[in-house]
């Protein structure tokens, strides 16, 4: 009997080893268990949660408790699938129970390990995650022209640097920007932070290596934060220094929206985009679409094809998958 309870203690102890050791808390105002997927997301809300968190609102009550217990101020819970849109799709694997809460209250981290240690004594395996709930759209200010202290430590060396880390590490970043980042609606209550955009920010070499070394060399002077994102778009009705001095998450990201301007790569003729369809036929991501003019994305491949306007019957043969997508 004693061996049997020694042995269940190990277990036990163990679970709460690898538990406390698989905590998320790479960025400030978020912690999850396991490591979650690099902001931004998006949520897509579940509309049967029982399929990840059978007994759903005896379930949900019990997380409050322990969220109460942790004193945790929050302003919202459920079930629902945390994603990438553009290159990710709902699965088991983005499932996650969603808390939005008040950076500064309360103990995240005993929060997320009690509620992780409660649902694996249910045999649930959902995803968890707490965020500031001021996170969904961070405030981004850019560095005034008065600031030369920044301008002077960025130019005498700093970004040398960086470019020489950043083309060692070999990963896939996108763009660097130095802007006032963080949750206050105000400049003076964001921290001076290199905002690093990169297609590949899930990467463990991020975090373990590349993002050290470059704090190592901004510290106390500079944050270094890493955001997931493939590309960068302005609104293409303004120039990128007008576009700039409204920047914000939402920047980086795919935002091509109905009525901009789009045409053939290398020319300058242009007309309006109809709007974007991401097709999906059963288990296959056809790909993201976009939907204009035959005559605005006429070139000479598309003017010998061997079907008549087949741009047109392209974007018709589009809106036949479209009726079958998921």
């Amino acid at each position: 009997m004693a061996s049997v309870e020694l042995s269940n203690e190990r277990r036990a102890s163990r679970f709460d080893e690898e538990l406390e050791a698989s905590i998320d808390q790479r960025v400030s105002y978020r912690t999850g268990w396991p490591a979650l997927q690099v902001l931004p997301l998006w949520t897509l809300p579940i509309k049967d949660p029982l399929m990840y968190l059978p007994d759903h609102e005896r379930q949900i009550q019990i997380i409050r408790d322990i969220l109460e217990e942790q004193r945790v101020r929050t302003s919202g819970i459920q079930v629902a699938h945390r994603l990438h849109y553009e290159t990710s799709r709902p699965d088991d694997g983005t499932a996650t129970l969603f808390i939005t809460a008040e950076s500064g209250t309360g103990n995240w981290y005993m929060a997320v390990r009690d509620m992780r240690r409660h649902l694996a004594e249910q045999d649930v395996h959902i995803s968890i995650e707490i965020l500031d709930y001021r996170a969904h759209t961070l405030s981004m200010f850019p560095i005034l022209p008065s600031h030369t202290d920044t301008f002077e430590l960025w130019n005498g060396g700093l970004k040398d640097t960086f470019i020489k880390i950043l083309g060692l590490s070999r990963k896939k970043w996108v763009s660097i920007n130095i802007l006032h980042v963080g949750l206050e609606e105000t400049r003076d209550g964001c921290p001076r932070t290199i905002l690093i955009s990169a297609a590949d920010a899930a990467d463990e070499g991020w975090w373990h290596t590349v993002l050290p070394r470059l704090r190592k060399h901004c510290s106390p002077n500079l944050l270094v934060e890493l955001i997931h994102q493939d590309q960068v778009v302005f609104d293409p009705n303004e120039e990128a220094v007008h576009a700039a001095m409204r920047l914000s998450s939402k920047s980086f990201g795919f935002s091509i929206e109905m009525g901009a301007s789009c045409g053939p790569a290398g020319t300058n003729a242009s007309g309006s985009m109809g709007g974007m369809v991401r097709l999906r036929q059963g288990d296959q991501d056809i790909g993201t679409f976009g939907i204009s003019n035959h005559h605005v994305v006429l070139t000479d491949v598309l003017q010998h094809c061997k079907i008549d306007h087949c741009a047109v019957l392209f974007v018709a043969f589009n809106k036949r998958l479209a009726d079958k997508a998921v």
